[in-house]
């Protein structure tokens, strides 16, 4: 049972599980670095866990040569400690993943700038291109051309209303 989830849990997210005796040696280690039995009393979480407490944290392991993140528990019986399990996982795998997701996230954030620059050039054309037609047709008018209108089916209502006002002015210099 005990060594059947310690392999899964090494299979999927890529930890270690270590399960010691009260005295610190090792009854499991799902990667050891090392063939043998080994004594892992020395390790800052292991000699919590044996003192009752329950250690997490991050830490460097001279041994593997990284940063590990870690649990340690007690293992009790009727209120004696048995041993502890210890689980690692190396920062570097979590870093990994971390970087994964900001570039994941900056991915989102770059289709949604992109969005967002597509949909307010769209919306600044239907405001700019009946202005600027508007204005071509002043211009015609100021230069006298009084047969020149500006169209009055486009753009926001505004513009609209500013082009029939605009025509309806241009018809009575006529």
């Amino acid at each position: 049972g005990l060594i059947r989830v310690a392999k899964r849990y090494q299979q999927d997210p890529g930890g270690r599980v270590v399960v010691v005796d009260r005295k610190g040696l090792a009854l499991l280690d799902t990667s050891p670095p090392l063939p043998g039995r080994r004594s892992f009393a020395s390790r800052p979480e292991i000699a919590s866990a044996l003192r009752g407490n329950i250690a997490a944290g991050t830490r460097y392991s001279r041994t593997l040569g990284a940063g590990l993140v870690y649990v340690a528990v007690p293992v009790s019986s009727g209120g004696v400690v048995r041993g502890a399990v210890r689980i690692t996982y190396p920062t570097s795998a979590l870093d990994a993943r971390v970087r994964r997701y900001w570039l994941l996230l900056l991915a989102i954030g770059g289709v949604v700038l992109a969005v967002a620059t597509v949909v307010g050039l769209r919306f600044a054309r239907t405001l700019t291109e009946p202005l600027s037609k508007l204005e071509h047709a002043a211009a015609a008018v100021g230069g006298g051309d009084l047969e020149a209108r500006a169209p009055v089916d486009r753009g926001p209502p505004e513009v609209r209303a500013l082009a029939t006002e605009f025509n309806d002015t241009v018809e009575r210099l006529e």
